[in-house]
C-alpha cells in the first residue's frame, strides 16, 4: 500500500497556531518515524508525506491523526490523502500447485 498527500490548515480558522499530525497503522505508528509532523497554520507551507510499500493485511486500519492542542478554538485541517492498495497476485507455479 502507498499513500500520499499534502496537509495544511485552512486560513479561515480561528486558531493561528501549528497543529500537529500522524498517521498510524492499527497501532503502529508509521508517518513520521517518531512524534509529530508539524502543519503550519498558514496556508503557503504545506506538510507533504509519502509512505511507500507499506505492508497491510486484511483489517488492517490506516488512521490520520491530528493532535488536540488543547485550545478551544477550530483548527481547519485541509487533509486529503491519496491511498494506493496493490493486490499481490498468486505466482503461475503457486496456483498451479495448489490445484
Amino acid at each position: 500500500m502507498n499513500t500520499s498527500g499534502v496537509i495544511r490548515e485552512d486560513p479561515s480558522g480561528e486558531n493561528q497556531a501549528p497543529c500537529f499530525v500522524r498517521i498510524l497503522r492499527n497501532d503502529q505508528q508509521v508517518w513520521p518515524k517518531e512524534g509529530w509532523a508539524e502543519v503550519l497554520p498558514n496556508d503557503d507551507t504545506p506538510t507533504n508525506y509519502e509512505i511507500m510499500n507499506l505492508k497491510a493485511s486484511a483489517g488492517d486500519k490506516l488512521r490520520f491523526v491530528v493532535k488536540h492542542n488543547g485550545e478551544n478554538r477550530s483548527d481547519l485541517i485541509v487533509w486529503d490523502p491519496m491511498i494506493v492498495i496493490r493486490v499481490r497476485e498468486r505466482s503461475q507455479a503457486t496456483a498451479q500447485s495448489s490445484q
